[in-house]
C-alpha cells in the first residue's frame, strides 16, 4: 500500500488542454480525458492511506493539488458525447468524493467549496439530470441500460452524499438514485429493444469484467448512504450472494495462474478485486472466501498491492469459513453461460460455453467454447484484450475470433456487435447427472443469414466431451469449425474433412492470430461436425460411422449420434438402433451401468425399457438387467 502510494505522488495532474481532442470517431466520445480521471479516481484511496499511515502531509497535498486543478477544469467529458454526462464525469465524480471524504478536516473552507462547486456543477448536476432526474432525462435502460448506467448513477450518486454536508440537495439526490439503483438491478429486460435482464441468478450478462466495476462502485455508496442517511430502502444481501457464487462459479485455480472465465471484454487472469469489497461489506458468502484464498497468484509480479478492504475487513476476508461451491456445474440460460468441471482442485478440467446476446461487449461468438485442462486455457477465447485496440472491432469481437462455425468463411453480421442481434443465441438442455452433463446451444438466430439450423450438442460422460454441429444452411456452401487452442492440446476432430492451420488478420493486417480450421462441404444445405475433447490422455477414443449414425468409445463409455433425428419433416420417425440399443433420440450416452438420452423419448435395450416418456426429455438411469 505504501508503495502504491508512493506511486500516486508521481501521477501527472494535468492541465485541461492536454487532454481535448478536435478530430472525429470513436476518441471524440470522451476525448483525453479518461488520462486524467482514472488515475485521480484510482490513486485517491492510495494517497489517503498513505497519509494517514505514515501522517506525512505530502499525500494531502498531492490529493488537494488534484481535486483543485480538476475542479477549475471547463468540463468533464468528452465532446462526442450526447450529453454532459458520461463515464468520465463518474471517474472525476468519484475521485472529487473519495478525496473530499478522505481529507476533509484538511481542507479550507474556500477549498471545500471549491470542490463541491466544481464537482456538482460539472460532475453530479449533468449525471443526475440525464440519467434519472425527470424532466430531463435523455437516457432510459435500453439504450444505456448495460453498465454505464449503473457507473454514471453510482458515480454522481456517492459524490451527492458523500458532500451532502455543503450541497443542500445532496441527501435527497442520493435517495432518488438508491431507489434507482434497485430498478437497474431488477430489470427484467426488454424483448422489443431485445436488452437482456441485468440479473440471472448472480450472472451478469456482461461477464466479470463490467460487473467488477459496477458493484464496486455501489458498495462505496451504499457504505456511505448507510453512514449519513441510514438504512437502505431495501435489503441488497441476496442479490450481491447471488453475485458472489457467479464470480467462485466462474474460477479456474490452477498452479500456473488465476483463471476467470473471459467471456465479453475480460482478462483472463485479472483478480477481481469486487471479491474483496463484497466479503468487507459483509456479503458472507464462503465460496467467495474459497475465491479470495485460491488466487495464489494475485501476488506475483506485476500485481499492484494490497487492497483498503484487506487491511480494515481483514477477519471478514481471511478468518472465517471458506469452502468451495457445492455444485460442479453452473448454468445461466437468460444470458446464455453455462460451465462443467470434474473437481475445483488445481489443474483439473472446467468447460465454459457462451451462447446468448450479441451487443456492447458480448461478441459476435454465439456457441463459442473454451476449456481449461492441466492448468492452462487449452481452448481459449482470442477476443480476451482491451478494447481500446484497433484491432478490437475488425477481428477481435467478430466470429473469426472464436470457436464457431463460419459459412464459407463467414460468421455473425458485423452489424450485431454494435447494432445487437435481433435474434439472440439460446442455451438450454443443461442437464448434470452421473455420467450424462449436457448442453445445448441454438446458434440459429445470430447466423440466421446463412443456416436454417445450427444446433450444438455438448455431451461431458466419462473422461470425454463429444460435441456433435448439427447444420443445415440456406444453401450448399462449406463449413469451417474454427478452433483456437495450444499447441499441445486434447481436441480431436473426428468428422472426415479439410483440416489446416490458418494465420486470421483483422481488417488492418495488425493482429495475427493462428487457428486450425477443420472444413467439410454440405450435402442437400446439410453438414455436420462430430469432434471430441480427450480430458485423459491416457485414455484412447475410438469413433465409428454405422448406419444413419455413428459411435464413440473411450473406456467404458460409448456415445452414440442418431443422423435419423435430423430430418426437417417434424411428423417423421427418428427412431434408430445401435449395438442393442433402440432410441428416438439425438443422442444415446452409455456410462459404465448407465445408460442415457439426449433429446428422446425412447431408450431400450435388448427390449427393456430404460426411458420411456411421452415427451422427450435428457436423462440418464441406471440399467438394471
Amino acid at each position: 500500500m505504501l508503495n502504491n502510494a508512493a506511486k500516486a505522488l508521481s501521477e501527472t495532474v494535468f492541465d485541461e488542454s492536454e487532454l481535448r481532442y478536435d478530430g472525429e470517431g470513436y476518441q471524440a466520445q470522451h476525448e483525453y480525458y479518461f488520462k486524467a480521471s482514472n488515475p485521480f479516481c484510482f490513486k485517491m484511496p492510495d494517497l489517503a492511506f498513505g497519509y494517514y499511515y505514515t501522517g506525512d502531509k505530502v499525500y494531502f497535498e498531492k490529493a488537494r493539488e488534484f481535486m483543485l486543478a480538476y475542479s477549475k477544469f471547463e468540463k468533464w467529458h468528452g465532446r462526442g458525447w450526447l450529453g454532459k454526462g458520461e463515464l468520465v464525469t463518474s471517474r472525476f465524480c468519484e475521485g472529487m468524493a473519495l478525496g473530499y471524504e478522505f481529507f476533509r478536516e484538511m481542507l479550507s473552507e474556500e477549498e471545500k467549496d471549491i470542490i463541491v462547486k466544481g464537482t456538482y456543477e460539472k460532475g453530479i448536476l449533468p449525471l443526475f439530470e440525464e440519467w434519472i432526474l425527470p424532466g430531463t432525462r435523455i437516457h432510459a435502460m435500453e439504450t444505456m441500460g448495460h453498465n454505464w448506467w449503473s457507473d454514471c448513477v453510482g458515480g454522481g450518486a456517492l459524490a451527492a452524499v458523500l458532500m451532502s454536508d455543503r450541497l443542500e440537495c445532496g441527501k435527497e439526490l442520493a435517495e432518488k438514485a438508491m431507489l434507482d439503483m434497485y430498478q437497474w438491478a431488477a430489470y427484467k429486460g426488454n424483448q422489443i429493444d431485445a436488452r437482456p435482464a441485468n440479473d440471472d441468478n448472480g450472472g451478469y450478462w456482461e461477464g466479470n469484467h463490467y460487473f467488477t466495476k459496477l458493484a464496486e462502485l455501489y458498495i462505496k455508496f451504499a457504505v456511505a448512504y448507510k453512514k449519513i442517511i441510514g438504512e437502505l430502502p431495501f435489503s441488497d444481501k441476496e442479490y450481491l450472494e447471488k453475485r458472489a457464487r457467479f464470480i467462485s462459479n466462474c474460477f479456474y485455480p490452477s498452479d500456473n495462474a488465476d483463471y476467470l472465465i473471459p467471456f465479453c471484454d475480460a482478462g483472463e487472469t485479472e483478480f477481481r478485486n469486487i471479491a474483496l469489497y463484497m466479503l468487507a461489506y459483509g456479503v458472507d458468502v464462503p465460496e467467495l472466501r474459497w475465491y479470495v484464498k485460491a488466487s495464489k497468484h494475485r501476488f506475483d509480479k506485476g500485481y499492484d498491492g494490497v487492497k483498503l478492504p484487506e487491511i480494515f475487513a481483514y477477519s471478514e476476508i481471511y478468518e472465517k469459513e471458506s469452502k468451495v461451491p457445492e455444485s460442479l456445474s453452473a448454468y445461466y440460460g437468460k444470458m446464455g453461460w453455462a460451465i462443467f468441471r470434474d473437481s475445483y482442485e488445481e489443474n483439473s478440467n472446467m468447460l465454459a460455453v457462451r451462447c446468448g446476446v450479441t451487443w456492447e461487449h458480448c461478441h459476435a461468438d454465439a456457441g463459442t467454447f473454451i476449456l481449461y485442462r492441466n492448468g492452462v486455457n487449452e481452448i481459449y477465447d482470442p477476443g480476451t484484450v482491451f478494447y481500446g485496440e484497433n484491432s478490437y472491432i475488425g477481428y477481435l469481437i467478430t466470429s473469426k475470433a472464436h470457436n464457431v462455425v463460419l459459412y464459407n468463411g463467414n460468421g455473425q453480421d458485423k452489424r450485431d456487435f454494435l447494432q445487437f442481434a435481433r435474434l439472440k443465441g439460446e442455451l438450454f438442455n443443461y442437464v448434470d447427472k452421473e455420467g450424462l452433463r449436457c448442453v445445448t446451444a441454438d446458434i440459429t438466430g445470430p447466423m440466421s443469414r446463412w443456416y436454417r439450423r445450427h444446433l450444438r450438442h455438448f455431451v461431458w460422460s466419462g473422461n470425454m466431451i463429444v460435441i456433435y454441429d448439427d447444420i443445415e444452411s440456406h444453401e450448399d456452401g462449406t463449413l469451417t469449425f474454427l478452433l483456437h487452442a495450444q499447441e499441445n492440446n486434447c481436441f480431436k476432430m473426428l468428422t472426415p474433412c479439410k483440416a489446416e492451420m490458418q494465420t486470421v488478420y483483422d481488417e488492418d493486417k495488425e493482429h495475427p492470430v493462428q487457428c486450425m480450421a477443420y472444413s467439410v462441404d454440405t450435402n442437400g444445405c446439410k453438414g455436420k461436425f462430430v469432434s471430441v475433447l480427450c480430458l485423459d490422455d491416457s485414455k484412447e477414443v475410438c469413433y465409428a460411422e454405422i448406419k444413419d449414425g455413428c459411435k464413440i468409445t473411450s473406456g467404458e463409455t460409448t456415445v452414440y449420434i442418431n443422423y435419423l433425428s435430423d430430418d426437417p419433416v417434424a411428423a417423421k420417425n427418428c427412431i434408430n438402433s445401435f449395438d442393442g440399443l433402440v432410441t428416438d433420440g439425438i443422442m444415446a450416452v452409455k456410462s459404465g451401468s448407465r445408460y442415457g438420452v439426449v433429446n428422446g423419448s425412447i431408450l431400450r435395450k435388448n427390449g427393456k425399457s430404460i426411458i420411456d416418456t411421452p415427451a422427450r426429455v435428457t436423462d440418464i438411469k441406471e440399467y438394471e438387467k
